[in-house]
This record gives C-alpha cells, sequence and structure tokens, in this order.
C-alpha cells in the first residue's frame, strides 16, 4: 500500500467533474462493483419483489385502461421510493470495496467482506432504523390493496422525503462507520463517534452537500428513466413487443434503479473524499503519513 500513490488522483473537484469521474471509476472497476453492489442489493431487491409484487398483475394483451395503467405506475412509483431508501445499505459492499481500491491495486473481496462483518451491528443500526429501510419497509407493506392510492401511500412518499432531506445534510455515515471505523458511542470524550465525526464532517460543508445532492437526485431520476427507457426498447427490437407488460416492468424498472443506485455509490464516495480533502487537508496528510513510512523502512526516524 503506497499512501501517496493512490488509484484516484486526491484532489478536489466540482460537483459535474465528479460525475465524470465517477464514469471512469467505474469502467475501471466494472466487475468488482457489479459483484459488491449485487451482493448488498439483491436481497432487497427480493424482498421489496414479496412487499410490493402484487401492484403489477395486468396483461400486456389487455387494453391499456386507465386502472391497469394506474396499477403500473403504483408500482413504478413505490419501488423508486423504496430503492431511495435502501440503497445506502445495499452499498456497503461497494463502498468498502472502494476504499481498499484507492490505495490497493487489487482489493481481496475477503478483505472486504470481513470489514463489513466487523461493523455490521453498526450499519444495521444506522441504516435500518435510524436512515429509515425497516420503516419504510413496513408502510409498503401496509399499503391498502383494494385501493388506488391509500394512506400508507401518502405517508411513505413523506417519509421518504424526510430521508431525503436529511441525507442531503448528513451523506457519508457509510463511509465514516465503514471506512474510518467510527463507534457508536465511547466512554472517552476524546474519541470520535459516529455522532461527533458526522457534525465534524458534514456541517462546514452543509450547503456544498446540498447542492451535490440536488445535482444527484436529479441526475439518478433521469438515468433510471433513460436506462429503463432503453431496456423497454431492446425488449421491443429482440421481440417486437412494444408495450410493457407485466414481467418488463418487475425485472427492468428494479434492475434500472438498482444500477443508478450503484453509480450513484461512487458519486457518492468521490463526493466524501472531495469533502475530506477540502477540510482537513487529506492529499497532504497522506504525503506525510507516506514520508513517515519510508522513514520508518529506512531506520531514520
Amino acid at each position: 500500500m503506497h499512501l501517496d500513490r493512490t488509484r484516484i488522483a486526491i484532489r478536489e473537484r466540482g460537483a459535474l467533474e465528479t460525475l465524470d469521474l465517477a464514469l471512469h471509476v467505474l469502467r475501471e472497476f466494472i466487475v468488482p462493483l457489479t459483484i459488491t453492489m449485487v451482493i448488498g442489493a439483491l436481497p432487497l431487491a427480493m424482498l421489496n419483489e414479496i412487499v410490493i409484487g402484487w401492484m403489477v398483475y395486468y396483461d400486456p394483451e389487455l387494453p391499456l385502461t386507465a386502472e391497469v395503467f394506474g396499477n403500473g405506475f403504483r408500482y413504478i412509483w413505490t419501488m423508486a421510493l423504496l430503492v431511495t431508501v435502501e440503497a445506502p445499505l445495499a452499498s456497503v459492499f461497494t463502498t468498502t470495496y472502494l476504499g481498499h481500491a484507492v490505495f490497493t491495486d487489487r482489493p481481496r473481496f475477503r478483505t472486504v467482506w470481513r470489514d463489513v462483518i466487523r461493523v455490521l451491528p453498526r450499519i444495521a443500526m444506522v441504516q435500518l432504523l435510524m436512515r429509515g429501510v425497516l420503516p419504510a419497509l413496513l408502510l409498503a407493506v401496509v399499503i391498502d390493496r383494494h385501493v388506488s392510492v391509500s394512506g400508507s401511500d401518502v405517508l411513505l412518499a413523506f417519509f421518504v422525503l424526510f430521508v431525503c432531506l436529511f441525507r442531503s445534510v448528513r451523506p457519508f455515515i457509510n463511509e465514516i462507520i465503514l471506512l474510518e471505523r467510527a463507534p457508536m458511542h465511547a466512554k472517552d470524550p476524546n474519541v470520535l463517534t459516529v455522532q461527533r465525526r458526522s457534525s465534524l464532517l458534514h456541517v462546514p460543508s452543509s450547503t456544498d452537500l446540498k447542492y451535490r445532492y440536488l445535482i444527484a437526485a436529479v441526475s439518478a431520476g433521469l438515468l433510471a428513466t433513460a436506462l429503463f427507457g432503453a431496456m423497454l426498447t431492446l425488449q421491443g427490437v429482440l421481440f417486437d413487443h412494444w408495450t410493457p407488460g407485466t414481467l418488463s416492468i418487475r425485472l427492468a424498472w428494479p434492475l434500472a434503479l438498482w444500477i443508478t443506485a450503484g453509480f450513484f455509490t461512487v458519486v457518492r464516495f468521490l463526493n466524501y473524499l472531495n469533502v475530506r480533502i477540502r477540510q482537513e487537508g487529506w492529499e497532504v496528510e497522506l504525503r506525510m503519513r507516506a514520508e513517515v513510512v519510508r522513514l520508518a523502512q529506512s531506520g531514520l526516524r
């Protein structure tokens, strides 16, 4: 490991430049990032299908009535809300891999798995309870099947909006727990707990974080829609079936959402590096630490 020879250049970047860099990172690490994202997302995707799969029941041969279209839209909307809340939890393996990939040429999946398991109770507490994954799933479970829009639908939408607003100013909880390994509680007042570290990292950059989150949110919506449209177009070209049916919606839409979630996991990680560089002079710190290591190895301490 060479602290001053990182795979990703450690320097401050703008929001649009970060999106561009994320594409390059995704191209460079496409296979391991796909594997780690599938490991985290697949259980949640299956759970989502169990919870709200009943919303899409129509036959593509039936006429596209208002009722049929409404149920398809209900599924698309609810699935988008659930994936939005679940994406940080699904990305824990991907985030950990990226943390290793900055300094290591070929991070081992065994190391990534071990690091995630080590902090799993903290991640579970923060993401399932404090970041709303479990409440969102419970709200989706109690959605009324006999009406087109129920109170649970509305409550779920407002709940996800609240989660997004909170996440926009505190986006790097995963990085703090997985990469910095901050504890939830500590008796020593000098120890940086998750809450203390979160305040130190997020508060000085709150305005910039909101701006970047807004750009990411708009870009994510456009990307997911474009991917979904591309999949439906591919279905039409290959099978001459241009009407979105039950199977295509239940497969293509969640897949488009999870691909988008994986890409913006990379974006979030790069934004995390950006904040650390701006606030903590991380680039200088890494160079100094690398020099200390060299001196120690040469016996000149």
